[in-house]
């Protein structure tokens, strides 16, 4: 297997582990609210989110094996694809009574949390590499 390959597997597993990380925090902290109603929203948006972050990967992927001009009108046409899917989340979490909107949004953004923290933790940890590097 290539060595780029494995860094990026690498990488999404990385990723996984902090969204799995802080999805357990944000369902710990919703359980203690006692909010079944915000939880049961959070849910929804973090498989969703989960969902569209796999199906990102896999169009990356299937991506690199088009051509420029197929490329682009592809990659354009799942960007519409995941935003209606998103859409049609959102829409579903503000009409049903037993879904809290806010609890779906906060859902469908642990992913991005996740990747923010993943992100940092690299930057800092690799900030302090080159300071004791050269010392």
């Amino acid at each position: 297997m290539d060595e780029n390959i494995k860094k990026n597997i690498s990488i999404e597993k990385q990723i996984i582990q902090y969204v799995v990380r802080t999805a357990i925090v944000l369902v710990i902290l919703i359980l203690m609210s006692g909010d079944l109603n915000v939880l049961r929203g959070y849910l929804l948006g973090l498989i969703i989110g989960l969902l569209m972050f796999f199906r990102i990967v896999t169009v990356g992927k299937k991506s690199l094996k088009m051509s420029k001009e197929r490329v682009v009108r592809y990659r354009r046409f799942q960007y519409l694809i995941r935003y209606v899917i998103y859409a049609a989340v959102l829409s579903v979490a503000f009409q049903r009574e037993y879904l809290s909107f806010a609890g779906t949004v906060i859902g469908l953004l642990t992913m991005k949390i996740g990747i923010v923290i993943w992100g940092l933790r690299k930057v800092i940890i690799d900030t302090f590499k080159s300071l004791l590097k050269s010392k």
